[in-house]
C-alpha cells in the first residue's frame, strides 16, 4: 500500500500521475487508468488522499473526495426507536410509521455463528476458525449500514430535516 497527499498527484482524463522514488530521485510517473463516468463526476469535487493497494493481483487507486452536503429544506422531525425484535422503528411527526430490519434474522445469524464456532473449536479446526474471523460481525455491520441507508431514504422521502434517536446507552450489554 502506498499513500500520497492531494498535493503530490494529479488525475487526468485517462491517466493518474504521482511521484515514485526511482534510482534515488523522485520522478512523477503517469499511469493509464480506467475511470468510470460516476467516478469522473465525483472527481470534480475537492480531492484528498490517494491510496494505491494491490488486491487479487490488481492495483486499485482509492481517492478520498470531499462531497458538499445538501442542505435540508424540510421542517419535519422523525424519531427512531431501536430494538431487538425490530431493529428500528421510525415515526414522523406527520404520523407515518415504518419498521426497518428483521431482528429474528439477526438473532438466527448470531446463533448459527455461535454454534459453528463451538463445533469447530471442539473439533480443533483452528485454521477454519481463523478463516471465519469476524464473519458474523461483518455481516451485522453490513446489515446496519443497509438499515441506516433505508432510514435516511425514508427521511428524505418524507421531507424530514431532523432525525432523533433514542438513548442507546448499554444496548450491547442487554442484547445477549
Amino acid at each position: 500500500m502506498a499513500i500520497w497527499n492531494n498535493q503530490n498527484y494529479s488525475v487526468g482524463e485517462d491517466s493518474l500521475a504521482f511521484p515514485l522514488w526511482i534510482n534515488g530521485k523522485a520522478t512523477k510517473t503517469s499511469i493509464k487508468v480506467v475511470i468510470p463516468e460516476r467516478q469522473k463526476a465525483l472527481l470534480e469535487n475537492k480531492k484528498g488522499t490517494l491510496r494505491i493497494t494491490k488486491i487479487n493481483g490488481k492495483y486499485i487507486a482509492q481517492i478520498a473526495v470531499d462531497i458538499p452536503c445538501e442542505s435540508t429544506h424540510g421542517s419535519s422531525v422523525m424519531g427512531i426507536d431501536m430494538g431487538l425484535k425490530v431493529p428500528a422503528v421510525a415515526v414522523t411527526d406527520m404520523g407515518k410509521t415504518r419498521f426497518f430490519g428483521n431482528g429474528r434474522e439477526n438473532k438466527y445469524k448470531k446463533r448459527m455463528a455461535r454454534v459453528k464456532r463451538k463445533a469447530l473449536g471442539k473439533a480443533k479446526k483452528i485454521k477454519i476458525l481463523k478463516k471465519l474471523n469476524n464473519k458474523e460481525q461483518r455481516w451485522m455491520r453490513d446489515k446496519d449500514h443497509k438499515l441506516s441507508r433505508e432510514i435516511v431514504n425514508f427521511a428524505k422521502a418524507n421531507n424530514v430535516s431532523t432525525i432523533q434517536l433514542e438513548d442507546l446507552a448499554g444496548i450491547r450489554q442487554t442484547a445477549r
